[in-house]
């Protein structure tokens, strides 16, 4: 296979213990006809992984450890790590996997952008959920009445296996992307979303679509492959605390933009989820983090947004 290196290309992705992983999104990399010139990493494991990590010969790898990791500054820590000669950057998450050409679907739509009207394209995850109307989300403001869309109380709506082949949106999920570098100019993630961090993506993305296009295309295609993993009650805990403290800092943000009573309103609606969910399947850890849910909206209401856990 002939390999088309980009030189004006990158791709930053952020990890943490998992080289695996991390070495199989390398392998789906390293098989496209389109290579990135430069893949920085930036690595919150304990131990330093660099002697490990998969090599090709035409791509250069850049290794930046980062500890206590925290994905908003791994990222910004990559942003500030990309050579003066790249245009594009993409942020990959260890957990993903791209398909055929997919790197060239994006890199020509790119470039055929003259006026650089679109500052940030996602890949179309084939795996993660196709956008569907629900009453109950309508009842309680979750998601935007189209796919890619967010809503008055600052939900999302998904966006993948779109049946245009560019859809326009609001957000991007920040570990499926990639952006002109000129928006690292004026943007970066905000690093209130400490650690594991849910609407960090949402944040960026929608300052961004500000001041320029977003949107997904459907033959960029990829895989969202989760971790089957055993969690334990502490993250359930953490999660049902974050679900409603990200979104309402995020909401917080943007006044003139979001409605913060109908935030609160949809986290009462994601507990409602949470709690039916651990009556329906007998499942005790959904039923802790419907609490947690619970116990933030309440903090929050009374203007403590920051996170219990």
């Amino acid at each position: 296979m002939n390999n088309l290196l980009l030189n004006d290309f990158c791709f930053i992705v952020p990890t943490k213990d998992r080289i695996d992983l991390l070495n199989r999104l390398l392998i789906s990399i390293y098989a496209q006809n389109y290579l990135p010139k430069y893949i920085i990493i930036v690595d919150g494991s304990s131990e330093e992984c660099l002697k490990k990590i998969m090599k090709n010969n035409n791509v250069k790898i850049i290794y930046e450890s980062v500890y206590p990791p925290s994905l908003t500054k791994q990222r910004n820590v990559g942003i500030s790590l990309v050579p003066e000669c790249i245009k594009y950057v993409g942020f990959l998450d260890d957990d993903l996997v791209l398909l055929k050409n997919s790197i060239q679907i994006i890199y020509d739509f790119y470039s055929v952008d003259i006026e650089n009207k679109y500052g940030g394209i996602s890949f179309n995850l084939l795996n993660e959920p196709k956008y569907k109307k629900s009453i109950l989300k309508k009842l309680f403001y979750i998601g935007g009445n189209k796919p890619g869309k967010i809503s008055i109380s600052g939900t999302t709506s998904c966006y993948n296996n779109p049946d245009e082949e560019c859809l326009q949106t609001e957000w991007l999920c920040g570990g499926a992307t990639v952006w002109r570098k000129e928006v690292f100019e004026k943007f970066k993630f905000d690093e209130w979303y400490k650690g594991y961090a849910l609407w960090e993506d949402v944040d960026f993305s929608f300052r961004v679509s500000g001041a320029y296009t977003l949107a997904v295309l459907k033959r960029a295609e990829g895989l969202h492959l989760h971790i089957k993993a055993t969690l334990g009650k502490d993250f359930y805990l953490r999660c049902g605390d974050i679900e409603v403290v990200d979104r309402l800092y995020f909401v917080k943000k943007y006044p003139d933009e979001f409605s913060f009573s109908l935030s609160l309103w949809s986290c009462f609606g994601t507990f409602i989820g949470n709690f039916m969910r651990s009556i329906i399947y007998g499942n005790i850890l959904n039923l802790l983090r419907s609490y947690s849910n619970i116990k933030a909206i309440i903090r929050c209401f009374f203007g403590n947004i920051e996170r219990g856990i």
